[in-house]
């Protein structure tokens, strides 16, 4: 099954402008920071679960040898991962 992308043409590109415009300012209108709320809210939740895992637990992963994971790096991508997949 093929997914096809539909882009505006170029007669439309002002309305779709339009659309999108408008589609963003009713999702975040009366928000304090607006559509820089999906930045905060990843990089708040990683640093709250960085510092819980990392620091109070002391997480480690158990890797073979002297190999090490950038434990931060997995989580912020779980993170958006979780994030952004029920929005869209």
């Amino acid at each position: 099954m093929a997914v096809i992308i539909m882009l505006p043409s170029k007669d439309n590109i002002q309305l779709f402008k339009t659309m999108v415009r408008r589609e963003v300012k009713s999702r975040y209108q009366g928000t304090l920071l607006g559509f820089f709320w999906n930045l905060v809210t990843p990089l708040l939740m990683l640093a709250i679960y960085s510092t819980v895992f990392l620091v109070v637990f002391e997480a480690k992963w158990h890797l073979e040898g002297t190999q090490t994971a950038d434990y931060g790096l997995m989580l912020f991508i779980g993170i958006l991962t979780h994030a952004l997949w029920p929005k869209y």
